[in-house]
């Protein structure tokens, strides 16, 4: 419920970036795990690599694309997560009836 009733999630933590997927909160990710910096990818969500130099610089970046960005990217991650629903849904039914459930 907090991530659903966020603006916005900045985490180097991927549960928390799905969390925020599936409720259509735009994150920054904080990367320090190519698992994060692709799932961002998949929903044209900045990262920001949290190792170098210029952290602080990088994060406003991120922040400034989200800003201007917000609606487009709230509405992507609506439209894919919904698409990834169907798509778990029918992988259910094909492996109950698989399983002869």
């Amino acid at each position: 419920a907090f991530i659903a009733s966020s603006r916005l999630v900045i985490s180097s933590r991927l549960h928390a970036l799905v969390l925020a997927a599936s409720a259509g909160v735009p994150f920054i990710a904080l990367c320090h795990d190519p698992k994060l910096s692709a799932f961002a990818e998949c929903f044209s969500m900045p990262t920001v690599d949290i190792h170098g130099a210029n952290l602080p610089k990088k994060l406003a970046s991120a922040f400034d694309f989200v800003a201007k960005n917000y609606n487009e990217l709230s509405q992507k991650e609506t439209e894919i997560t919904l698409e990834a629903s169907k798509m778990a849904e029918k992988d259910k039914k094909e492996l109950f009836a698989l399983l002869n459930f």
